[in-house]
């Protein structure tokens, strides 16, 4: 049996799902796509694949999830000029694109993705 990866959830759970809207909103410089109750807001983030945030939910060991950006320097720039979160030092991943780690104000694995130049 192969597993489709054509659409793609990835759910973390959130202490706060007003704090994490605004975050994530700030973030990713847009509103939510979608809102399920009181405690759910979610994001296609690109085709095929959504971010889900929950209220309630236990924290687990998901993530990270990379976020891609066409220049990762700058994406670290904007991170610890608006939210004051450091990333660990981007790195090269084994397909040649640069990557670097972060977490949410939740503990949530982030990380930006900045494909390799071809």
């Amino acid at each position: 049996m192969a597993i489709s990866t054509n659409r793609t959830t990835v759910r973390y759970a959130v202490d706060d799902i007003d704090v994490a809207d605004a975050f994530y909103e700030r973030l990713l410089k847009r509103e939510a796509d979608a809102r399920s109750g009181e405690d759910c807001i979610a994001w296609q983030l690109e085709p095929g694949l959504r971010l889900e945030l929950k209220e309630g939910l236990a924290a687990g060991d998901a993530g990270p999830v990379h976020l891609a950006v066409p220049d990762i320097e700058a994406a670290r720039a904007y991170l610890n000029e608006a939210f004051g979160l450091e990333t660990a030092p981007a790195r090269r991943a084994e397909d040649g694109a640069l990557i670097c780690d972060f977490s949410d104000p939740f503990g949530n694995a982030l990380g930006f993705r900045q494909a390799s130049a071809t």
